[in-house]
């Protein structure tokens, strides 16, 4: 029987990444900024002495050239959302629900500046009791602070991804 290797957290972490980072060049490529030049093959017909005064005769009109559209897209990265018993006890609201968007109001700034802003989440969501170390779990009610705060992307591949096993 052949044993599977698994990626480490980092390694899921990184693959993450790199995917990201394709998408976002492959954006950057389909619209060329304006400091770069459009590449256009070079034709290399034969041109007869025929064509040269048959085309100096009519002399066309030139059409400026079509504008450059400017794409750029910016990227923000933070690690490590790892929700200890102090942060989501200080979450608690008093019909027990648990609001964590006052955790992130000072930070929210700074993510909303970016076009995607991506960051790790150190903990589970399974729904149940909030737990802290050594096995991370954590109110679904995380996410909607930090989308709220303008995260746009989760990573979830790391050492804390199977704590509370598969209802995590």
């Amino acid at each position: 029987m052949k044993r599977r290797r698994r990626l480490t957290g980092f390694a899921r972490i990184l693959i993450c990444l790199v995917v990201a980072v394709g998408i976002f060049a492959a954006v950057l490529a389909l619209n060329p900024g304006k400091d770069e030049p459009v590449k256009t093959p070079e034709k290399t017909e034969k041109v007869t002495e025929e064509q040269v005064t048959t085309e100096e005769k009519e002399e066309k009109p030139t059409e400026p050239p079509a504008p450059h559209v400017v794409s750029t897209a910016s990227i923000g990265v933070t690690g490590d959302i790892l929700i200890h018993s102090t942060v989501y006890n200080s979450a608690l609201q008093a019909d027990g629900s648990y609001d964590f968007s006052y955790h992130y109001q000072h930070i929210a700034p700074y993510f909303q500046k970016y076009d995607l802003m991506v960051a790790n989440l150190e903990v589970t969501l399974n729904g149940g009791k909030p737990s802290s170390y050594p096995c991370f779990n954590c109110p679904d009610s995380i996410v909607d602070a930090l989308k709220g705060a303008g995260v746009d992307m989760l990573l979830t591949a790391n050492n804390h991804s199977y704590d509370t096993r598969t209802a995590g």
